[in-house]
Parts: C-alpha cells; structure tokens; sequence
C-alpha cells in the first residue's frame, strides 16, 4: 500500500466493493439521492452509517447541480444559509440532548430577541442544512413531541424558528440513522413514515464473511482504515510481509468484530503503536514484523 496523497475519502471507492449486499447498498442510495427520497440506514454499532450518510449527501449535491432547482422559492429562506453547499451532512447525535427543550431550539432555531441576550438569529441546524443533507443518528433516541415539531420541516421544508413571527425554507436531504432492533416502537406513526420511506439494512462484519468474495471486501476495508491512519500520521505505509498479510488474513476472518468497522480502526491504533517509534520529534517509517504485528493483534483485541 503505497502512501497515499492528497485528501482522503470517507469511505471505501464502491467500485472496489465486490459483495453483493454492499453494491446492492451502494446502488439503492445513489438511487435515493438521484430523486432527493429520504433514507434510514439500520444496522449493528459500527457498520458504517455516518460513512453511508456521507456519500448519499456526494451523490444528492451532486444531482442537484446538474438539474434545475425544483422547489419555488416563495418564503424568506434561513439568514445562516451557507453561501456554498455544504461539504458534509449537517449531524446531530441526538442521544447527546437530554433536554427535549435544548435540542428543539438546536434543530428549529431562534429569532433575534425570542430570550434574553439574543441579539443575534439562528435558524437551526435545519437551516444549516438547507441545499445539504441533515443527518439525524440514533433516532429512536428524539422524543416523540420533538416528533411531531418536525413534521413540517420534513414535509415541506418550512418551519419557524422559536420567537419568529414567520416560517423559514430549507430544503435539504435527510438521512436518519439507527442501531436498535425495536426502533419503530420508539417513533410516533405520522414521523415514522415520513422517515420510513426507504430502508436500507447496513450489512455487519459477520455477515459480509458469509458471501462470496466478502473476505475480499473485508481486506479492502482494512487496506483503506490502515492507509488512513498512516496518512493522518504523516508515515508511509507499505504492503505487508506476505507473512504479516496471512496473519491478518487469519485475524480478520477469525476475530469476531462485533464493532466491525470500529474494531479495524482499533487494530490499525495498535499496529501503528508497535510499528512505529518516535524520532526527531515525528514518526518512524512503518515496517512490517510478524512479531509485533502477533503483539498488536493481541493487545487490540485482548481488551474485548
């Protein structure tokens, strides 16, 4: 793997997918982002989704600049509007919002003067998110009459922000995620369809070792989080022995990686800390040596 240059992806080239469940995945949300539908990625911790999340918001930018703006424009659109599309998808974490209150005004916005101190108006990450994608990860975790507060926003892309004394536009992509099997149970029927249009079952680890040239597909994801933190350490990043490549080979097909792409991102932590040493102030070349590759395999995954 030769050092990489330049600004990497996100995610793994789709064309270097070679299992059928990923290019199935990969076609239906190129699909969805060509006719603007909203999806739900739902999957196991660590599949993948914020990444799945970021190339539909590539692909629906990217159909938008190639097609006339459908929506009129026939209300004040959010003072914040990013003057360019936005690079990446507006996220919000919504386990992070204890406060249903707190979390209504982050996503909605406030005018100028609705509380005391407010000099200034904000239109909410709905509004940050106009002409981009808005991302909403664990959604079994929004309360249900936060529920209902969004409807209009993702009916018709029109809300009013708290203290406005009218509505704001925002058209955006929506994604919203989740990692829980009774997630329906937790939304309200009229927001659960609305999100619930296209469904998209993000495939585990586990699963992809069962398909025809899925242990392929797991190399290549290797590969690609390796080189990442190689480049993030500003250090090469060499093809392996082809004794360290059988070891990992064996590892990745044996380890059970439940947290799937979050556990590669373990491993490659504990490669890069046996590998490599400090010197002069920045990292040592990387060299591949079974020895301590068999040390960084058991210390990374010694801790499940």
């Amino acid at each position: 793997m030769p050092r990489p240059e330049g600004p990497q992806p996100d995610f793994v080239n789709p064309k270097d997918i070679r299992c059928e469940s990923y290019r199935k995945l990969e076609d239906k949300i190129e699909l969805a982002a060509s006719l603007g539908i909203p999806v739900l990625p739902e999957g196991t911790r660590g599949t993948g989704k914020t990444s799945l999340a970021q190339r539909y918001h590539e692909r629906l930018v990217y159909y938008r600049s190639v097609r006339p703006d459908a929506h009129g424009r026939n209300c004040k659109r959010p003072v914040n509007a990013p003057k360019e599309v936005p690079q990446r998808p507006v996220s919000v974490t919504l386990s992070e919002y204890a406060d249903v209150n707190y979390l209504r005004d982050f996503l909605l916005g406030w005018a100028e003067g609705s509380f005391t101190g407010c000099k200034q108006a904000w239109h909410g990450y709905i509004g940050e998110a106009d002409n981009g994608t808005l991302f909403l990860d664990e959604i079994h975790h929004l309360d249900k009459s936060l529920q209902a507060g969004l409807l209009g926003a993702l009916n018709s892309g029109r809300y009013r922000p708290k203290g406005a004394s009218e509505d704001v536009e925002s058209h955006f992509g929506l994604v919203t995620a989740t990692n829980v099997k009774d997630w329906r149970e937790e939304l309200s029927p009229d927001f659960r369809d609305r999100i619930t249009r296209i469904v998209l079952h993000v495939p585990s680890f586990q699963e992809i070792r069962g398909e025809k040239d899925g242990m392929d597909d797991i190399m290549t994801f290797w590969n690609f989080v390796l080189s990442q933190h190689c480049l993030a350490s500003g250090i090469s990043c060499p093809e392996p022995s082809p004794e360290c490549r059988q070891h990992l080979t064996h590892v990745l097909h044996n380890q059970p990686l439940n947290g799937n792409w979050r556990d590669l991102h373990r491993l490659a932590d504990h490669v890069l800390m046996e590998m490599v040493r400090p010197r002069g102030g920045r990292p040592t070349d990387f060299e591949w040596d079974p020895q301590k590759l068999e040390l960084a395999v058991r210390s990374a995954f010694d801790e499940d």
